[in-house]
């Protein structure tokens, strides 16, 4: 999946236990539903990962705070 362990923005390379945001374009969601949920699923298989390019970014450079959830 991953061609290097750098950031793809600041170039900084990572070290082993670093936290990384990770950039997969083209998943597709699918439109069924789970019974006790009404969220969506995404489909993403390990060898749907490998054939997409993948940004790995740093958590200096790409912050997802102001973006997603946590729970």
């Amino acid at each position: 999946m991953a061609r290097h362990n750098r950031c793809d923005c600041c170039n900084r390379m990572f070290d082993d236990g670093d936290n990384v945001t990770v950039i997969i374009p083209n998943v597709e969601v699918t439109n069924r539903y789970l019974k006790e949920d009404a969220s969506v699923r995404l489909k993403l298989s390990p060898e749907g990962v490998e054939i997409r390019a993948s940004k790995l970014y740093c958590s200096n450079c790409l912050n997802y705070s102001g973006y997603i959830l946590e729970e």
